[in-house]
């Protein structure tokens, strides 16, 4: 028996109701005319590249500090658009700061983050001096608000500690995270920050008061890939789009078998795109490579409407896989992969990212089988596709052309 919410539902919401209707009339037509729309706007994003994109599935901001014998730099940067939206600067609403507004900004965010953020050594919290604040923008056309800080490192000292007030979740969204880089002493280390983990304590060395500093404890094999396989796995829980595009992907359910095939394709692909990607054997703009990833999310859930049982979806899952494993390499980048343990960083990161993927199919894949045992089962394939299929396309609208009207 069908249930009474899949009975209410075409009633309901009769506008889904006709899109369906006129998707199983004009299959050939609508993979048609998508695939033509799809390639004239991701032309247009390549012919404006000072439109900025959306930053790849991650809400958050960076923090860089380097420490010396003598003193601590901090560098904390937050996408522009976030901090537009998020402090109100755009008071006109003309889409463009004037010189108060951006000094409004600054200000601001110098507020926010003396009383967010919080820089300790050995217990003790510093006290940071601004120093400059700009908007910087990157290769690819993304703008951030950049504030630099220093303080006089105390002497001795072997311990810096950097955490951030729950507020900051309140302020940006729970799924808000920090991506931190700390360089100390010779050796550099990265740690994420988030709802579920706010301090995080680094080894700087220590600063005696007579001589040079002493070198940090090298970083071993076993810290590093840990520490790059956490990362690995928060950032697939973490990024919205790839885990829509693997929800997209078993939704139509089938054989176990099918699905180790699609899962191993995806992991194979991404895995030599994302090596390419770190050993700067290929770089690709950040934006064309996000739009892409959105736009293979859009592709799978049509393809999801077009076809109950497509074919060969593993060949599909591969030729993604590439785009999605240049998304990988971005968060990466941005962290600054180790020189020392290059390998064993890269190779956790590719595993966490792995690890979150199983997790999450290993979560889903028993609800979908149970789903297509049921009558309603297409009903159910249809409106979930249908929804992924706005996601994609709005993920792809806000990464090519800018904005922020996404709710995710």
């Amino acid at each position: 028996m069908v249930p009474p919410l899949f009975r209410v539902l075409p009633r309901a919401f009769p506008a889904l109701r006709g899109i369906l209707s006129w998707i199983d009339g004009s299959r050939t037509f609508v993979f048609t005319e998508a695939m033509r729309v799809s390639r004239w706007i991701l032309l247009l994003c390549l012919l404006f590249p000072s439109i900025s994109a959306s930053a790849h599935g991650l809400n958050g901001g960076y923090a860089r500090l380097t420490v010396t014998q003598d003193e601590i730099e901090a560098r904390f940067s937050l996408n522009l658009a976030d901090v537009i939206l998020h402090f109100e600067l755009d008071g006109d609403d003309d889409h463009i700061l004037s010189a108060e507004e951006k000094l409004s900004g600054i200000q601001k965010m110098d507020r926010f983050l003396q009383e967010q953020a919080s820089v300790s050594v050995d217990g003790q919290r510093l006290t940071l001096q601004l120093s400059s604040a700009e908007v910087v923008r990157d290769a690819a056309g993304q703008e951030s608000l950049e504030m630099v800080y220093s303080a006089t490192r105390p002497t001795p000292s072997s311990t810096l500690t950097l955490s951030v007030r729950p507020d900051v979740f309140e302020k940006f969204g729970q799924t808000f995270s920090m991506l931190a880089k700390v360089e100390a002493a010779g050796n550099t280390q990265q740690a994420v920050l988030s709802i579920g983990q706010t301090e995080q304590p680094f080894s700087i060395g220590s600063a005696g008061t007579a001589g040079a500093a002493v070198p940090a404890p090298a970083r071993t094999f076993g810290a590093t890939f840990m520490e790059f396989l956490q990362l690995g796995i928060k950032h697939i829980f973490l990024g919205y789009d790839h885990l829509m595009f693997l929800f997209a992907l078993i939704l139509v359910g089938g054989r176990i078998v099918d699905l180790i095939k699609i899962v191993t394709a995806f992991t194979v692909a991404h895995s030599v795109t994302l090596a390419l990607a770190a050993f700067n054997i290929v770089s690709l703009p950040s934006r064309p490579v996000e739009s892409g990833i959105a736009l293979s999310i859009a592709y799978v859930a049509l393809e999801n409407l077009l076809n109950e049982k497509p074919a060969h979806r593993w060949r599909l899952t591969f030729t993604f896989g590439l785009v999605h494993g240049f998304g990988f390499a971005s968060v990466l980048k941005e962290l600054g992969l180790p020189r020392q343990n290059l390998a064993a960083s890269l190779l956790s990161f590719n595993l966490g990212v792995e690890i979150g993927q199983i997790a999450v199919v290993a979560l889903l894949f028993p609800l979908v089988v149970w789903v297509s045992r049921q009558p309603y089962q297409r009903a159910v394939v249809r409106a979930a596709s249908v929804i992924v299929l706005l996601f994609g396309l709005g993920w792809f609208i806000e990464r090519a052309f800018g904005g922020s009207f996404m709710p995710i």
